[in-house]
């Protein structure tokens, strides 16, 4: 992949003017990114009698990435319309730059099972990687899986009028991840982190004498790390299948606990150190949850038929190790819940007798926040037992000040519901969504009366902003752009959890008899919606599908309202 560029630009400097009355540059740029590779395995599948069932598999794979990118210029192009790299009579300026990373592995897996009874499987694999040390760049990260058809044993056949199948499952397995994410891992760093890369530059600032302008060297933008191998994520499971009433209701429940070690995340030292930290495996994640899922399909008569379905899902996330970093609560730490939302506890709004004559805040100084405190303004709660002051404290868990969780932006009861009916040619099928508890931090600027630099108002900040005759509003007093009122705290904290109508479908597939002369197979019609209805509890017309990861609605136009999507089409078979 290749691009040419001709810059002209006009400065007016007389000593470098070429022909046209410029400084004239060409450039010309060129990039080329190589991906290849090569994957091979083969199975093998046998019986022991006709009892003992295997199938073996064993493999490898390999993958390559290259990238280069340079750059050539010259300028003071002899003719502006005609440009050229050797027709020119300026500086030549060259660069170049690239990378490369590998993966490497070798994989296989053993599935054995005794009468459709027993069941196990094996997988193993050995996976090496480019981006870390010599040392450590390879790792093994076996799996295993059982089940057992109880079902399907002698002593339970007197189930089999009721149950079609009873399977308990269980199974662990390690995956591993050699992704550095961190956005301080930019560049060739994110390619080779283990690795000390100098910069060089020019500087004007004579360090020699007046010499002029002198080559630098720069050193490395972050600390290297004194180790770096795979981060490793390993699950726990069991779980149980049930199958009734002639195969017409499946149930099936599972735990989980998923752990992740050696997390490859960047840690905050403190400013004095003047440069950025490294990417290290520095803790642990522990991630615990459970699913439940039912379903049930039937016929009525000859034409229709018609299934249902449920399902729900949790699970929680906390630091369980936790090393290095500043040990504020903004920050990693043991203990630590993610998604953990600190605030502080809104006790009322500010009114004329918490001042004094000269209009100073009488009790609790709230100055560690904002200045200028008037009457519709937040109230904070004094949570620490220090009546002189209003503050985060240390910022650390220990001592938060007037701090503490007030909410958590994982969602949590993520559930589904849906179903489908056909009759005759005709069918149509419906699906909800929901979240049944999450919190949500109102981020977006116009979620807040007069906080943008615009101005903006929404309507409802005409009826619901305190004024001294609506002292029971929803909002505090309107600030344009103060901080006073939109410190993180439970009065606006957001309940995020909704249900929606996430889809529904109508189709009518046409009778054979009607084409089967311009030669189809099927031609069905369909109606489709998306998005069509939704219980939400947030505070503006926000949709709650399109808050971020961190629990917050964003900022200006990121805080998406609501979209609904109508489609009418047509679906062919030749």
């Amino acid at each position: 992949m290749s691009d040419y560029l001709v810059h002209h630009t006009a400065t007016g400097l007389a000593p470098h003017n070429g022909p046209g009355g410029a400084t004239d540059s060409y450039q010309k740029r060129q990039s080329q990114k190589t991906y290849s590779s090569f994957n091979a395995y083969s199975d093998y599948e046998f019986s022991l009698t006709d009892k003992h069932h295997f199938k073996v598999m064993a493999g490898f794979n390999q993958e390559l990435t290259q990238y280069n990118y340079y750059t050539a210029e010259r300028q003071m192009m002899l003719n502006p319309d005609l440009p050229g790299l050797g027709l020119g009579t300026g500086n030549q300026l060259v660069s170049e730059t690239g990378y490369e990373w590998a993966l490497r592995g070798g994989f296989a897996r053993v599935n054995y099972d005794f009468e459709n009874r027993y069941l196990l499987e094996l997988v193993g694999r050995y996976d090496g990687t480019s981006r870390f040390p010599k040392d450590n760049r390879f790792v093994f990260l076996p799996s295993l899986s059982a089940g057992w058809r109880l079902s399907e044993e002698s002593f339970m056949q007197f189930v089999k009028p009721l149950f079609d199948n009873i399977k308990l499952r269980a199974s662990y397995g390690t995956l591993g991840n050699q992704m550095l994410s961190s956005s301080a891992w930019s560049g060739n760093a994110k390619y080779y982190p283990y690795i000390p890369f100098l910069t060089n530059g020019t500087s004007d600032y004579y360090l020699f004498g007046n010499v002029g302008t002198e080559l630098t060297i720069n050193p490395p933008s972050s600390l290297l790390p004194g180790a770096l191998t795979w981060e490793k994520v390993s699950s726990v499971n069991g779980g149980l299948d049930l199958t009734l009433l002639s195969q017409r209701l499946d149930m099936s429940f599972e735990m989980f606990r998923r752990t992740t070690s050696d997390m490859l995340l960047q840690q905050t030292y403190p400013e004095v150190l003047g440069t950025n930290a490294p990417v290290v495996n520095a803790g642990e994640l522990e991630t615990k949850g459970w699913e439940f899922s039912v379903s049930w399909r039937d016929r009525i008569g000859d034409d229709l038929s018609y299934r249902v379905n449920f399902n729900i899902y949790d699970a929680q996330a906390e630091i369980t190790k936790w090393k290095g970093g500043t040990g504020t609560v903004t920050d990693y730490y043991e203990g630590k819940k993610v998604g953990e939302i600190w605030g502080y506890v809104t006790e009322r709004f500010l009114t004329p007798d918490d001042f004094d004559e000269k209009g100073n805040l009488k009790g609790a100084s709230q100055a560690s926040i904002a200045s200028n405190w008037k009457p519709g303004d937040i109230k904070y709660k004094n949570l620490d037992g220090n009546e002189a002051v209003i503050n985060t404290g240390a910022n650390t868990p220990e001592d938060p000040g007037d701090r503490k969780v007030v909410g958590n932006s994982t969602a949590r009861y993520s559930y589904s519901f849906g179903g489908e009916l056909t009759w005759k040619n005709l069918s149509a099928s419906v699906f909800f969504q929901g979240v049944g508890k999450r919190d949500i931090w109102p981020a977006a600027e116009d979620f807040w009366p007069t906080a943008t630099q615009y101005y903006n108002t929404q309507e409802r900040f005409l009826t619901e902003c305190w004024t001294p005759e609506n002292t029971d509003a929803y909002y505090a007093l309107p600030r344009a752009r103060g901080t006073q009122n939109r410190q993180t705290q439970t009065k606006y904290l957001q309940d995020g959890s909704y249900l929606r109508l996430k889809n529904l479908t109508i189709a009518y597939d046409l009778p054979k008899e009607w084409i089967k002369k311009a030669k189809l197979g099927k031609l069905q019609v369909y109606l489709s919606g998306e998005n069509l209805w939704e219980i939400s509890h947030l505070v503006g017309p926000y949709d709650p599908e399109g808050i971020f990861d961190n629990g917050s609605l964003g900022v200006g136009t990121y805080a998406y309202p609501f979209q609904r999507v109508y489609s009418l089409g047509l679906n062919l078979t030749f």
